[in-house]
């Protein structure tokens, strides 16, 4: 077992749950003399209730990796110091590293279900990886609440839920919005080939660029663990879109777009939401800049839901949040209110409760829960600025930061 963050690292500063749950305890004091004679009741047995995770804290992955574990453990914390399964009740999370490694996930999933005290797990930053994980939870009959991976077929499992409104529901909006802000008469994709969520992503690029009229000069194919993207970059300059459309893993997706300021590319380039750590921008700083991507949450949307996460995060955490520390935080919250639901440590019955939920307040919107999945319409278009801050597109030409070869 992984434990990742001592608790000592954790601010034990206990703040009313505005989202997923109702706070706990009574509105009323008793007074000193009606303490005194109320009964004695027995104490409360001790409870520990384990859900299970797959964190990614290495590779080229750990950019997402690392917040979507950090928002997972947060949202354990918060339940414990709520007593949101009951008195007593202890919520432990379980886990080891994977790397992104498709036969490490499998083989940690199999020891999470091999411990009969499991009753979830919250998994799946890949797609790739993701899919080879399904027949092994439902055999084992175990719901399986993803934080991360877009593949559109992995909500068809009976135990697979997307606690998160999928990034390929923003494809469409933002390529179309950015066609009408910048007119362009040519682009090019470059996509992720050896991963379904891109390609699946990068697909709706092409869709939607042919539906405009908009020419498309080339699909450049990268690779996940790739760590050189001159030769693709070199691919795209030579073709001299007017835009640039980018569906590529974050640890690519990066590399591609620093590449191509580097050779001199001064149009507008459209990414996703790989691009929100703020270690992405520490990598790769002002060449990000003329860059938009869409989010579903970002620390500066002002909803109550967002701005608790945010607060919390802050009051417990040293670096800003992010939109996969807000899906970690969502999808374990999605888990231990399908455990509630069930009122029963038993895994087929958390499967029924997670079933049954129907939606919940999230930092990513009111989410209504509809076919195990939680679609929205609701995303903003950020970029970075020079400062290391993301700041909104407004949707126009104008409105996008000149980039390092303007």
């Amino acid at each position: 077992m992984l434990i990742r963050l001592a608790r000592s690292r954790w601010a034990v500063a206990l703040m009313a749950l505005t989202l997923f749950a109702g706070s706990c305890g009574s509105d009323s004091e008793e007074t000193p003399a009606a303490k005194s004679e109320a009964p004695v009741e027995a104490p409360v047995a001790a409870t520990t209730v384990k859900i299970g995770y797959t964190p990614i804290l290495s590779g080229g992955v750990a950019f997402a990796g690392v917040p979507l574990a950090d928002g997972a453990e947060l949202a354990v914390m918060e339940a414990n110091e709520s007593n949101f399964l009951g008195a007593g009740v202890t919520i432990e999370l379980v886990g080891e590293d994977t790397g992104g490694d498709q036969a490490t996930t499998i083989g940690n999933l199999d020891k999470l279900i091999a411990d009969e005290d499991v009753l979830g797990v919250v998994c799946c930053a890949l797609s790739s990886v993701s899919g080879s994980l399904l027949p092994v939870a439902e055999e084992a009959e175990i719901a399986m609440i993803g934080w991360g991976a877009i593949a559109p077929n992995l909500s068809e499992s009976p135990v697979f839920w997307r606690s998160f409104p999928n990034g390929s529901l923003s494809t469409p909006l933002i390529t179309d919005d950015a066609i009408a802000a910048f007119g362009p008469s040519t682009a090019v994709v470059t996509r992720t080939a050896d991963n379904d969520g891109m390609i699946a992503d990068s697909a709706i690029y092409v869709e939607r660029l042919e539906a405009a009229g908009v020419e498309l000069l080339a699909v450049v194919d990268t690779f996940a663990d790739d760590t050189d993207m001159s030769g693709p970059a070199t691919q795209v300059i030579a073709e001299n879109p007017d835009i640039v459309f980018t569906g590529q893993l974050g640890n690519t997706e990066v590399l591609m777009i620093a590449e191509l300021r580097d050779r001199g590319y001064d149009g507008p380039i459209v990414g996703n939401l790989a691009l929100a750590p703020q270690s992405i921008f520490e990598q790769a700083g002002d060449t990000l800049l003329g860059t938009v991507f869409p989010l579903a949450y970002f620390p500066g949307n002002p909803a109550s839901a967002s701005q608790h996460f945010t607060e919390l995060w802050n009051a417990n955490q040293d670096v800003e949040p992010d939109i996969f520390a807000a899906q970690g935080y969502m999808a374990a919250w999605m888990l231990l209110n399908g455990i509630k639901a069930a009122d029963s440590y038993d895994r087929a019955a958390v499967l029924a409760g997670v079933e049954s939920l129907t939606g919940a307040n999230t930092p990513e919107g009111q989410l209504e829960y509809i076919d195990h999945e939680a679609p929205t319409d609701s995303f903003v278009y950020v970029q970075w600025s020079s400062d290391g801050t993301q700041t909104v597109w407004d949707g126009t030409s104008a409105g996008l930061l000149a980039n390092v070869n303007k």
